[in-house]
């Protein structure tokens, strides 16, 4: 059966990789017309070729995105990583194969060669850095954050799905991508940093290692209503600062959701919005939660793309103790809260769960959320401790080899 799957799957990859031009086509004709981007300290600002962008413009839902949310399955089957939601494998005989057999299931040489010159990757950059919105722009609903946007949101998923393409070939597709000068600007900005956090620590871990020996270094093309680059650009060891920079802080984040959550009365937060009535704590409650999905998905992507993994612990190179020292001030500090919100979790049960229990209907969906969060924040934390140290292992450094068990963290 597992023969079978694999074989339908390479058919139906080989069918999408004939039709690539269809979709170069297709993403041309719905991108929106050529922006001029402007990069000031903490923002990024757009002025499209209409100069203004109308407030009818912003309730419908844009051509762009409609095919957006068609594409992405696409890009997904191609590389098989699903990067629109956790970066799991796409099918399950691809969970199956060991991290040595990747280019199995993930693009080949020729694929991305293919896709290179079809066009089809030089419109998904254009189509991401095409669909910046200025943060001044209003929203449905009075809403003045584009973050929390539905278009924000598909362009970051099609910015993963382009993360993942670069990374399994990182010397064609990704060298191309760290040379369009309107999409690195984007990723080189304050605001991109503040509001893409893991993206960030991802993408310059791929930049850096486009400027080893390795990916043979980079230069810029010159593109067709492409601004300058050179206010913006930054220097390898700039970039590879950053990324150790966005690491850490991605580490000290997760640790003040942790201390925060252990101080709520509440930890059994809901994945559903939260009622004007209840106030601005659970907001803030849920707000820890998607930094916790934010470490855990970070280390999803470098668990399931093994290039973008060697990359990032590449780039560490002479800071690879500061952030191993972060990853276990993680560590420490869930265990130390776990007591404390054990009993914030004793506290909040109701007198119907006490009757629950005693007629045993008590599931484990009863489970709070941290309580299952934090299982994943442990193995997320401890994946990238050992990928650190096994990196330095290979290498001869045996001082920074460790054993971590459940039983000490």
């Amino acid at each position: 059966k597992k023969r079978r799957m694999k074989d339908l799957y390479q058919k139906v990859q080989s069918i999408l990789l004939n039709n690539v031009d269809e979709l170069v086509d297709c993403i041309e004709f719905i991108r929106p017309p050529a922006t001029r981007t402007t990069i000031t300290k903490n923002s990024i600002m757009t002025k499209s070729s209409e100069d203004a962008v109308s407030d009818e413009d912003v309730k419908t839902v844009p051509a762009w995105v409609r095919v957006s949310l068609s594409l992405l399955p696409i890009l997904d089957f191609l590389t098989g990583i699903n990067s629109h939601s956790d970066f799991s494998c796409v099918s399950s005989f691809i969970s199956s194969q060991s991290q040595q057999q990747e280019h199995q299931h993930g693009l080949k040489k020729s694929d991305a060669q293919a896709i290179l010159q079809s066009g089809l990757f030089r419109e998904l950059l254009l189509l991401y850095s095409s669909t910046v919105r200025s943060p001044t722009i209003t929203a449905k609903g009075g809403k003045t954050d584009v973050l929390c946007s539905a278009q924000e949101i598909i362009r970051l998923k099609l910015l993963r799905a382009i993360l993942v393409m670069s990374s399994q070939a990182l010397t064609t597709l990704g060298k191309y991508a760290a040379r369009v000068p309107d999409f690195t600007r984007i990723l080189h900005s304050e605001s991109f940093i503040t509001h893409h956090l893991p993206d960030c620590a991802l993408w310059f871990a791929l930049f850096s290692s486009l400027n080893s020996p390795l990916g043979g270094g980079t230069s810029q093309l010159r593109m067709k209503n492409s601004t300058s680059l050179s206010a913006n650009s930054l220097s390898p060891v700039q970039i590879q600062n950053r990324c150790v920079s966005c690491s850490v802080q991605l580490c000290e984040n997760v640790i003040f959701a942790i201390e925060a959550l252990s101080k709520s009365k509440n930890p059994n937060i809901g994945d559903k919005i939260v009622s004007e009535t209840n106030g601005n704590k659970t907001q803030h409650e849920q707000s820890h939660m998607d930094t916790i999905c934010e470490f855990n998905i970070f280390s999803s992507c470098l668990s399931q793309v093994h290039t973008l993994a060697q990359c990032w612990v590449s780039t560490l190179s002479n800071d690879k103790s500061t952030v191993q020292g972060s990853l276990s001030k993680v560590l420490k500090s869930l265990t130390k809260n776990q007591k404390i919100i054990s009993n914030n979790e004793s506290a909040s049960v109701t007198s119907s769960d006490i009757k629950d229990n005693k007629k045993g209907k008590i599931s484990k969906t009863k489970k709070s959320n941290f309580a299952i969060y934090g299982d994943k924040i442990r193995s997320s934390a401890k994946f990238l401790l050992l990928t650190i140290d096994n990196a330095s292992y290979q290498k001869g450094d045996n001082n920074t080899s460790r054993m971590l068990s459940s039983k000490n963290d």
